[in-house]
């Protein structure tokens, strides 16, 4: 007899029937997907059809106002806000079109600040943020101030604040929306490097077939329901 249960890859997302609401306008309606660990999935639709409202729900920031989020089997709505504060810091990382960099700390400072948060030592912060630092390309920078980098190297900052804690879900939204194409093009090849260097799952929002080559599946969207899903990567132009 064949066992179904072993046969099921292990799920870090899950969400069922999700629908938000503002001012009575809907913006998602009944919206299920799941995702597995290590995956990379896009979702892709024009503005202002719901991408970033599912991401501000699957991060917590916002409430849905039906249907159910679960994170590495935790229901987020089941979630006191002091342990929805916990799940963030421990298991999510975000990244943002606008970098959304802390403007008085250093790039070192700035990815160091999670794991300040979740209470690591000074030692181990040091070591492991000189090695994303590395990572990233920005060992000549790792002194200098937001208003001192480029488009790009603060996209890489945001990056590397994002994984240093080593979530289990990435979520990105249009992390290359405010760059160039080239600086654009080398972003998602370290979102790619690193969430497979990691095993680091990834929620990927785009209205870029281009920018969704770099995930295994894409889930297409509009007007808050879910229109099209791909588990073809999408091909473009070679990188």
């Amino acid at each position: 007899m064949i066992n179904l249960q072993e046969q099921t890859a292990p799920l870090l997302l899950q969400v069922l029937h999700l629908k938000k609401s503002y001012h009575l306008r809907p913006v998602l309606r009944d919206l299920s997907f799941s995702l597995e660990q290590g995956e990379r999935v896009a979702l892709l639709g024009p503005s202002g059809c719901g991408k970033t409202t599912l991401l501000h729900c699957l991060g917590g920031i916002d409430r849905a106002d039906e249907g159910s989020i679960e994170i590495q089997g935790v229901l987020l709505d089941r979630l006191s806000g002091k342990e929805l504060t916990e799940l963030r810091r421990r298991s999510l990382g975000m990244i943002f079109q606008f970098f959304h960099l802390l403007p008085t700390l250093s790039v070192f400072e700035n990815i160091e600040f999670p794991l300040q948060l979740l209470g690591v030592g000074s030692s181990e912060r040091h070591d492991r943020v000189m090695q994303l630092i590395e990572e990233v390309g920005l060992q000549s920078r790792w002194k200098a101030l937001p208003a001192e980098l480029s488009g790009g190297e603060m996209q890489r900052t945001a990056i590397a604040r994002a994984i240093i804690h080593r979530p289990a879900l990435l979520l990105a939204d249009e992390p290359t929306g405010n760059l160039d194409s080239l600086t654009g093009e080398k972003i998602l090849h370290l979102l790619e490097k690193l969430s497979q260097a990691y095993k680091i799952a990834m929620l990927m929002v785009t209205h870029s077939p281009q920018v969704a080559d770099i995930c295994h599946r894409v889930i297409k969207i509009s007007d808050g329901v879910m229109i099209e899903e791909s588990s073809e990567k999408i091909k473009s132009s070679d990188h």
